[in-house]
Parts: C-alpha cells; sequence; structure tokens
C-alpha cells in the first residue's frame, strides 16, 4: 500500500512539477529535486506514522497480557485459598 501510495505521490508531484517548469514558474532542474524531496518528506513521515502505531500496539498487548497473566495467578491463588478453606488441600 505505501509503495503504491509513494508512486502515485510521485507521478502527481512529477506532473505538478512539470506544469510549473512549463508555465516558466520553476526551472526544470529545480521542478525535479523539489518533486523528489517532497517524496522523501512524505516517505518519512508515513514511516514514522505507521513505527508510532507499531509500538502503541505493542505496548497495548503486553499490557493485555500481563494482565491476564496476573487474572491467572488470582485464580490459581483463589483455589488453593479455597482448598486450604475446605481443608482438601
Amino acid at each position: 500500500m505505501k509503495a503504491a501510495l509513494l508512486s502515485l505521490l510521485r507521478h502527481a508531484l512529477t506532473y505538478g512539477a512539470g506544469w510549473l517548469a512549463a508555465k516558466g514558474w520553476l526551472d526544470t532542474g529545480t521542478a525535479h529535486e523539489a518533486a523528489s524531496a517532497l517524496v522523501v518528506l512524505f516517505a518519512a513521515i508515513w514511516s514514522a506514522v505507521e513505527r508510532r502505531a507499531a509500538v502503541a500496539e505493542a505496548a497495548q498487548t503486553r499490557a493485555t497480557e500481563a494482565g491476564n497473566a496476573a487474572v491467572e495467578r488470582d485464580r490459581a491463588a483463589g483455589g488453593a485459598e479455597q482448598r486450604l478453606r475446605d481443608g482438601t488441600f
């Protein structure tokens, strides 16, 4: 998905930069460099957002697993307490 969006963005920026160069507002070298710089910037931002989401998901998973382990420990301890009260331990 990321590669497809970056390709689409690159082509759109190239088209826009070519149009600006045709109008005389940019020379072709500057237009090419500007389009390339914007694609690199977009890719860097996209990577940072994906990384942040992955870190948040991993933290949520660790918290859920820790919570599940605590519940299991409590159940095990509760079961042992009940057996002690019943004298069946």
